[in-house]
């Protein structure tokens, strides 16, 4: 399983602002680790993501819907699809990743991973990911760790979920012309979107049971993330 990696600069982008002045405070050598660390472990998280949520199935059933689902150029992606589109081709993961609130033996465990030269997501490595990433996802907003809502993208209600969630994204082309007319296009844009409709509740009936957190379905466009080289 292939999963990208990013540089400090990309981190820097998507990193949430309660973190973001962190990161831009460190040294050199401080960054190139932390960032060493932070790819590793979102590697195996979203290799684990993945492997119990059976998300290339699902992204299957969108390539075989006979919808016409044009897939979303790399040089257009925003950084979280870009992690996953070397397996995916609709879905991705949209949480932020904090591998600053591993404790110490969990940091020393990550180094390994690193220092051996291992992103393989073994039965150690699931048990690592399963024990840890409900706290690297949490978005502690309040700073008090209570559960609330906030936005997950652009401030709209459209991208609102809970701040313990695992958010999954989904994009396409949503507006590729395909050579159609415009009520060609909007009879084919109308079945999409009833599709997908129906594919969302299908995941959140039989995904509810599979993590220990919310799961939150978000559909972006590109008028609703930044990309890649932005």
């Amino acid at each position: 399983m292939k999963i990208k990696k990013i540089n400090i600069e990309e981190l820097k982008k998507i990193h949430s602002n309660i973190d973001k002045q962190t990161i831009e405070d460190m040294t050199k050598e401080e960054q190139d680790n932390y960032l060493l660390r932070y790819n590793m472990y979102r590697g195996l998280f979203t290799k684990f993501i993945l492997q119990e949520l059976h998300l290339k199935e699902y992204d299957k059933k969108i390539e075989d819907s006979g919808l016409n689902f044009e897939t979303t150029k790399e040089e257009d992606m925003d950084i979280y699809q870009y992690f996953s589109s070397d397996e995916l081709k609709y879905f991705y993961i949209r949480n932020n990743i904090h591998i600053e609130k591993l404790n110490e033996e969990e940091e020393k465990y990550l180094q390994q991973k690193i220092n051996n030269n291992n992103s393989e997501l073994d039965d150690e490595a699931q048990n690592f990911i399963q024990n840890t990433y409900e706290k690297i996802i949490f978005e502690d907003v309040l700073k008090n760790g209570e559960i609330c809502t906030i936005t997950y993208g652009p401030d709209s209600r459209t991208f609102m979920a809970p701040n313990n969630a695992l958010v999954l994204g989904i994009r396409y082309d949503e507006f590729a012309d395909q050579g159609l007319n415009d009520d060609e296009w909007d009879e084919l844009h109308n079945k999409q979107i009833e599709f997908l409709g129906e594919l969302f509740i299908d995941m959140h009936t039989k995904l509810k049971e599979k993590l220990n957190v919310p799961i939150s379905i978000l559909k972006y466009t590109r008028y609703s993330i930044r990309k890649l080289e932005q």
